[in-house]
C-alpha cells in the first residue's frame, strides 16, 4: 500500500507539473501581452536564456538581461552571417561595434565574427523561409559568460517589402540589403548610413526600446521602415540620442 501511495503521488505531482508547464508556455505565446504571466513574471523568466528556450520566450527584448546585466555575462559577441550580395564594409562594422560597446558595458569587450556567406534563389523571403535560414546559419547562443546579437543580412521581405530592417527573436536583427539599396539608389553616399542606423535600431528593440517619434533618435520608425526615400534622407541617425539613452541606463538599473 505504501508503495502504490508514493507511486500514486508521484504521478499526480508529475501532471501538475505538465499541466504548468503547458499553460506558463501557452499564456506566454498569447498575443496578448497584458495577460496574468507577462505583468507579474516574464521579467524574471526571460533572464536565464534556458527557460526563454524551454518556454518559447522569444518577444523584442526578452533577452535584454544578456545586454545589460553583467552578472551573467561578460562577453557580447555580434554573429554576422549574410547573403552573397551584401557588400558591407569594415568601417560599417566597427561603427555599429562604436556605438554597441558603451551601450552594453561588457568588461570583456565585444567580438565581432564575420561566420556565413550563402546564396539565394528566392527574389524575397516569407517570414517562414526567414526562420529556415536563421535557423540553418545561426550557431551561436547565449551561454558560459558570452550573449550574443544575431545579425543576418538577406535580399527583401515578402511579408513587408518596403522594410529594410526587422527584429528576429529576443537577440537578433535582420537587414534587408535589396530594399536598401533600392531606397539610397538617388544617394548612394546615405547607404552606409542607412545600414548602420538599421542595424543599431533593431538592437535598440532587443535591449527594451520601443519606437520613438523623435526624428533625430535611432529608434524613429522611419529608420526600419523609410517610406518616402526623399524624406527619410534628410536625416538618419546613426547614434543613439540622449533620451534613449536614458531608457538604457533606467532599464540597466534594473539589473544592478
Amino acid at each position: 500500500m505504501k508503495y502504490k501511495s508514493i507511486v500514486t503521488i508521484t504521478l499526480f505531482i508529475l501532471i501538475i507539473i505538465i499541466f504548468t508547464f503547458f499553460i506558463i508556455r501557452y499564456s506566454a505565446n498569447l498575443p496578448q501581452e497584458n495577460n496574468w504571466f507577462n505583468r507579474k513574471f516574464r521579467a524574471g523568466f526571460v533572464y536565464y536564456p534556458i527557460l526563454r528556450s524551454v518556454f518559447n520566450l522569444h518577444w523584442d527584448g526578452d533577452a535584454r538581461s544578456d545586454y545589460l546585466s553583467n552578472k551573467k555575462f561578460k562577453k557580447l559577441l555580434i554573429e554576422i552571417d549574410r547573403y552573397t550580395n551584401c557588400q558591407f564594409s569594415q568601417k560599417n562594422i566597427e561603427n555599429i561595434k562604436s556605438e554597441i560597446a558603451p551601450v552594453v558595458q561588457k568588461p570583456l569587450g565585444v567580438e565581432i565574427r564575420e561566420d556565413d556567406i550563402f546564396d539565394l534563389s528566392q527574389s524575397s523571403l516569407s517570414r517562414e523561409d526567414l526562420q529556415q535560414i536563421i535557423k540553418k546559419y545561426k550557431d551561436n547562443k547565449a551561454k558560459n559568460s558570452q550573449a550574443v546579437f544575431y545579425i543576418i543580412c538577406l535580399n527583401g521581405f515578402k511579408d513587408a517589402p518596403t522594410n529594410i530592417g526587422l527584429s528576429s527573436g529576443e537577440d537578433g536583427a535582420v537587414i534587408f540589403w535589396d530594399e536598401m539599396k533600392e531606397i539610397s539608389s538617388e544617394n548612394p553616399a546615405s547607404f552606409d548610413l542607412f545600414f548602420e542606423s538599421t542595424v543599431l535600431h533593431e538592437f535598440g528593440h532587443q535591449v527594451g526600446l520601443e519606437h520613438s517619434n523623435e526624428p533625430e533618435c535611432l529608434m524613429n520608425e522611419r529608420v526600419e521602415s523609410p517610406g518616402n526615400a526623399a524624406g527619410a534622407l534628410s536625416e538618419i541617425p546613426t547614434k543613439f540620442c540622449p533620451q534613449e539613452l536614458q531608457q538604457i541606463e533606467n532599464l540597466r538599473n534594473q539589473y544592478k
